[in-house]
């Protein structure tokens, strides 16, 4: 047990190499270039690949020299590992809205009805329970794929039960996720090394047994019409695991079963080879400074009921912070730092040195407008709509960036999660009575409190950004020159 946190702000903040603002276009440029005549759409995953999306549309604008990137039609969505967001979600993702609220033709019904004939029983069973006997002719697309899509998905490189089969571990291996064990980074680097070469060598293997549904659902889809023009070129940021270009494979596929993909990426911490579907990865040292980072990006992307909502950070309605805000937010910040340090630590029984008291502000005031369930989906790296986005965002980007150690990533969840056991269940009287006062305290200062972070959100991603566009000038005056 400690007795305080060491001080305001103290965490083991851990050893990770960024790249500067001003190296990115030029990054950008170097996998853009890669993009052939015969892929026909750029794919740029949300919400870190946006500032390269940015980057990339100044190419096409500003440097006529590029004329291969003139005709490339852009799409943005969010891709990510089903485990975190639904497969459904995903490829609602990349419709219009005028595209989710359409319906099926009549040609498509029939198509339909068919093609779930040729389906195994126990698919059809559950399709037909999802489905509840309605018209699907009279059922939006939107949530046709959402009753249909997360369907009789299997992920063989996912299932841990198989991982000696496919060489991530070696017979009668475990990995040891005891973060104490003093091999466990270098163990866990190597398993990454080996999740990722499974993956590119099997994603064929991936099952979605739903798969001939969809590509009827979405067969009128502007997305599936351009698949079956050409490939898609897919640049992002960073690949960690590998477990997103499972969830590429099978967005792709469910609107085009023969549609074909590739992907260039900034970083990867554990694996450089061009193989299968990864046409390039620029670095294995130094990741992008926008990964979980919406603030710098500009753009807060989170998980709605049918797919994402996008929120620009400039759009958040301002608010004039006045003197009597300002002695609300100093008297709420005494009050979290007093009930941080004489109480909550010690009743959670922390270790010292793993988050700091600013992490701990964070989680309780998440806590107050989001709840339980909003605290873990934003720990998940997952956050979710709903009231208190400003403050769950808040937490989000000032969690350990996603390629830390890992060991030092999951020492910090852990106590949070510990800290939040405790204010969800603590019976210390005296605590949940400071607790109870300190949420009027909150209430009474939380416009404030948003308007302070949003602002320096708003600054944050100006400097980034104005790097980036001196960065961009000087690209398109060299390259002209050439």
């Amino acid at each position: 047990m400690i007795d305080k946190m060491p001080n305001k702000t103290a965490r083991a903040t851990g050893s990770l190499a960024l790249l500067e603002f001003a190296t990115i276009p030029k990054k950008v440029l170097e996998i853009a270039l890669r993009v052939s005549e015969t892929d026909k759409t750029v794919l740029f995953p949300e919400a870190s690949a946006l500032p390269l999306l940015y980057c990339f549309k100044y190419f096409q604008d500003n440097i006529p020299k590029l004329r291969n990137l003139k005709d490339k039609l852009i799409f943005s969505s969010k891709i990510t590992a089903t485990t975190k967001s639904p497969l459904s979600k995903q490829i609602c993702g990349l419709l219009s809205e005028a595209e989710r609220k359409s319906l099926l033709t009549s040609k498509q019904k029939v198509l339909f009805a068919d093609a779930l004939k040729q389906l195994s029983p126990d698919i059809q069973i559950l399709i037909n329970q999802s489905l509840a006997g309605r018209d699907i002719s009279k059922i939006t697309l939107s949530e046709l794929i959402i009753l249909v899509a997360d369907i009789g998905v299997y992920i063989p490189t996912e299932d841990k039960k198989r991982w000696e089969e496919f060489g991530v571990l070696a017979a009668g291996e475990t990995l040891d996720f005891n973060t104490d064990n003093a091999s466990f980074v270098k163990d866990f680097h190597q398993f990454r090394h080996k999740a990722i070469s499974a993956i590119v060598h099997s994603i064929d293997k991936i099952e979605h047994k739903t798969r001939p549904l969809l590509n009827i659902i979405l067969s009128n889809t502007a997305f599936s019409r351009f698949l079956r023009e050409g490939d898609v070129y897919i640049i992002d940021e960073a690949i960690s695991r590998g477990r997103t270009l499972n969830a590429i494979e099978l967005v792709i596929k469910s609107f085009y079963t023969f549609g074909k993909w590739k992907i260039g990426v900034l970083f990867s911490p554990d694996f450089s080879k061009r193989i299968g579907n990864i046409d390039c990865v620029l670095s294995s040292l130094k990741a992008s400074p926008f990964s979980n980072r919406l603030d710098l990006i500009g753009e807060i992307i989170v998980e709605s009921d049918i797919s994402f909502n996008r929120y620009n950070i400039f759009n958040f309605k301002p608010t004039v912070i006045t003197e009597s805000d300002r002695t609300n937010l100093a008297s709420l910040e005494k009050h979290l730092e007093s009930l941080i340090t004489d109480k909550l630590v010690n009743l959670s029984n922390i270790p010292e040195g793993i988050v700091s008291v600013d992490d701990i502000k964070r989680l309780i005031v998440l806590y107050f407008v989001g709840g339980e369930i909003m605290v873990k989906k934003g720990l998940d790296l997952n956050p979710i709509d709903g009231p208190g986005l400003v403050e769950e965002v808040d937490l989000y980007i000032n969690m350990p960036h996603p390629f830390l150690p890992i060991d030092h990533r999951n020492r910090y969840k852990n106590s949070m999660l510990l800290l939040l056991d405790t204010i969800v269940k603590s019976e210390d009287q005296t605590f949940r009575k400071d607790l109870k006062i300190l949420l009027t305290g909150f209430i009474a200062a939380k416009k404030a409190y948003e308007a302070e972070k949003v602002l320096i959100w708003q600054t944050s991603h100006k400097k980034a950004y104005n790097e980036m566009d001196q960065a961009l000038t000087k690209l398109s005056e060299d390259y002209e020159e050439k």
